[in-house]
């Protein structure tokens, strides 16, 4: 496997199987793309589908297709489009990401701006605070139609629905319906208009 790197504007033909990727400038790519690593620093839309080992970007990217990965982190913005799911044993984001489909991840961690059709997992922690570069595209907070997870902490976060075993409800909470089995706790001024399930109050 090769090594690339892009420090202009560039293009990556034929998509391909590579070790590390670094676009520190203007990069797209059309085709699907495999690596051990994939750098962004700068700005990188791809029209195929992603498998790498480890995503991170620091600069702007926007997907076409999916991206899977086995740890992401996140510092700049990312955008999933066309439904492509955005999946990885850990998701770490303190930028901004966007997508119209699935994002899941074992363990999400958010400290940023999310905005999302659905997003599962096992361990959710989503903290509403749009870094520099989010406020760019949105100035809103994170907002998801479906949350779904074993375990789920949301702090000022708008949803249609959450469901989950173990959840705490943070400030600035906006959410429609909530179901819960196992232990809810609920924080400040976070509005539930709908609680279901057999849950215990702690």
């Amino acid at each position: 496997m090769r090594d690339i790197k892009i420090d202009g504007v560039g293009k990556l033909y034929g998509g391909g199987e590579y070790r590390n990727i670094v676009i520190d400038g203007v990069a797209e790519c059309e085709e699907s793309l495999r690596a051990q690593r994939l750098e962004i620093d700068g700005k990188f839309q791809c029209s195929g589908n992603i498998d790498v080992e480890e995503l991170h970007c620091d600069g702007i990217a926007k997907f076409l297709g999916y991206v899977h990965a086995k740890r992401i982190e996140l510092d700049g913005y990312v955008a999933v489009e066309n439904g492509g799911d955005f999946a990885a044993r850990e998701i770490l984001c303190d930028g901004g990401l966007k997508s119209d489909g699935q994002i899941s991840a074992d363990h999400l961690f958010v400290d940023g701006f999310l905005d999302a059709k659905e997003i599962v997992g096992e361990k959710i922690e989503i903290h509403s605070t749009p870094r520099a570069v989010a406020r760019l595209f949105t100035r809103q907070g994170c907002k998801a139609e479906l949350i779904e997870a074993t375990e789920l902490y949301l702090e000022g976060v708008k949803a249609e629905e959450v469901n989950g075993q173990h959840i705490t409800v943070g400030r600035g909470c906006v959410i429609e319906r909530l179901d819960c089995n196992g232990t809810l706790h609920i924080e400040g001024n976070a509005v539930i208009h709908q609680i279901t399930g057999s849950y215990t109050n702690v």
